[in-house]
């Protein structure tokens, strides 16, 4: 893999390194996949001793870990279920071991949220697939041992049924990565070009042209991850108290946006809260994940509403003052929010069609 624009190693960053160990501990101990099934290196338990690890592990200071996520609760899964041979053994018991990380390949610059619109082809040559095109927004792709990566495999004009699944050594020779600089300063999304990539045809998952239904089966994780309690939300109540208090005006506008975002948070919470209960008793569908995270990004665009009136341009100068420019960031994650695990527009698709049952 050929790595374009990076300034930094970032698979070599103290957080990244401190997550992989904590991972590798955990597995050791037996949590790393108190769910999977025991054959493939999990401890297989039922989602309610998930459910209970996880609180427990909340309380503590445990590194962060947000550059496993994308493996272990979208890659993982997928392998497991879609996988042929050996595969799912080895690639599920790394990921659970903290020993490789995952990124997705789907979005693409032409395809927007339509996925079924990409154009990225694989061509089959044999036992091996020739893979050509562009991948866009793929999140931690610079720093990520393998992909799951979605390609067409027939006439673009049928869409959803030529589309084949496959998972991707990220050094195969021919991927490039770009990183992308976001207006936050970080750069955490890539451009990923495949330049006549080689992969094996034991590196797919599912059939041949059947890559459609891997991909809602990876959506779906994604989303039952949010609904899940995975996807907490970002905004630390106390300190926003604490913010309007010193430098709100204390005038009526203010008051009620702060009630607005408090309401918001709390409506957050106990919805996702109720996933959770649901998940304990085996009543949760996965697509009511998507009404927890339409929530989560309300109450975030609340919250920014807010710090925008109280403290206006004291939130993106860092005049070195408690409580102010480090709330800059949200603000600027809104968009990021908004588009990661499917856009606001997808996700109100999903609810009416799914949730509410109304027609397309």
């Amino acid at each position: 893999m050929k790595l374009v624009g990076s300034d930094i190693d970032d698979a070599a960053a103290p957080g990244v390194l401190a997550a992989r160990a904590w991972q590798a501990e955990k597995a050791a101990a037996g949590y790393g996949w108190i769910t999977g099934p025991r054959e493939l290196g999990g401890t297989g338990l039922p989602s309610t001793h998930q459910l209970a690890f996880s609180r427990l592990e909340a309380q503590f200071d445990v590194p962060d870990p947000t550059s496993l996520v994308m493996g272990l609760h979208l890659l993982r899964p997928t392998v497991a279920a879609w996988g042929h041979g050996e595969l799912p053994n080895r690639v599920c018991r790394a990921f659970t071991n903290g020993e490789i990380l995952g990124c997705q390949l789907f979005s693409e610059s032409e395809a927007g949220s339509d996925l079924a619109a990409l154009r990225t082809t694989a061509s089959r040559e044999g036992d091996v697939w020739r893979v050509t095109g562009q991948k866009l927004w793929s999140s931690i792709a610079h720093i990520a041992d393998v992909g799951l990566l979605l390609c067409r495999t027939g006439d673009e004009a049928d869409r959803h049924r030529n589309l084949t699944m496959f998972l991707i050594d990220m050094d195969t020779p021919g991927i490039d990565v770009r990183r992308i600089r976001q207006m936050t300063g970080e750069a955490s999304f890539n451009e990923v070009t495949f330049d006549d990539v080689y992969v094996p045809d034991d590196r797919r998952l599912g059939e041949v042209d059947g890559g459609w239904k891997v991909a809602m089966s990876t959506i779906s994780s994604e989303r039952s991850a949010i609904g899940g309690g995975q996807a907490n939300n970002p905004v630390d109540v106390e300190l926003l108290v604490e913010m309007v208090r010193r430098f709100g005006a204390g005038d009526d506008v203010t008051r009620d946006l702060l009630a607005q975002a408090l309401i918001a948070i709390r409506v957050a919470d106990a919805f996702n809260a109720r996933c959770t209960e649901e998940m304990l008793s085996g009543s949760f569908q996965a697509p009511v994940a998507s009404v927890a995270k339409l929530l989560m990004i309300s109450s975030v665009r609340k919250v920014a509403g807010l710090v925008d009136h109280v403290l206006g341009q004291r939130a993106v100068a860092d005049t070195g003052e408690w409580g102010t420019y480090a709330w800059r960031m949200i603000g600027l994650e809104i968009s990021a929010y908004s588009v990661g695990g499917g856009s606001d527009e997808i996700q109100r698709n999903a609810v009416a069609e799914r949730v509410l049952g109304l027609p397309r």
